[in-house]
């Protein structure tokens, strides 16, 4: 197994290995470079019909994004709590058995067990 030291502070902006960020940075840096160019074009040179577009869509299309968006992340925490569930369980009763065995015990056969106790 490998143990690596934890990272502290600063560090954890910095770690590459295993991160998302190389994946995503050339996406941002191509959109940033859009967004310089496109504010460039309206602020330097005169566009015919610049002035009658509305910022409305724009705003309508980031609610309906978060909207989405918040409902997406939603069920995403709500199918992790699902799983989160049974893992505490066997957590739970794998300790159970640990601590039985370190006592010299046995534990009930499954037939005795209550039906909450038994792992589903």
């Amino acid at each position: 197994m490998i143990i690596r030291p934890r990272p502290h502070g600063w560090q954890l902006l910095y770690i590459l290995r295993g991160s998302i960020v190389p994946a995503v940075a050339p996406k941002v840096v191509a959109i940033l470079l859009l967004a310089i160019a496109v504010a460039a074009v309206a602020e330097l040179g005169e566009v015919p019909g610049i002035e009658r577009v509305s910022s409305a869509p724009c705003a309508l299309l980031g609610l309906v994004l978060s909207i989405y968006l918040s409902f997406r992340d939603s069920a995403c925490y709500e199918r992790w709590w699902e799983g989160r569930k049974p893992w505490g369980q066997l957590i739970l009763e794998s300790r159970s058995v640990a601590r039985l065995d370190a006592l010299g015990q046995r534990p009930l056969p499954e037939p005795l067990l209550p039906r909450d106790y038994r792992l589903q």
